[in-house]
């Protein structure tokens, strides 16, 4: 990397930023995607308990 100029440098340090923060962005989504399905599973189980133990089943 010694061989690079300053302004390939820059460049190339603004390039491995962008990609890190579309990295964090990405996995941020990703996080927040499992817990949302995982959020929606429990709130279906927990209907369903509900219900069984009132009586009425899902249909």
């Amino acid at each position: 990397m010694s061989d690079l100029t300053e302004e390939q440098k820059r460049k190339l340090e603004e390039m491995l930023d962008t990609w890190d923060s579309a990295h964090r962005a990405i996995r941020m989504l990703n996080f927040m995607g499992r817990m949302l399905k995982w959020g929606v599973g429990l709130a279906a189980g927990l209907a369903m308990i509900w219900g069984v133990f009132h009586g009425k089943t899902p249909q």
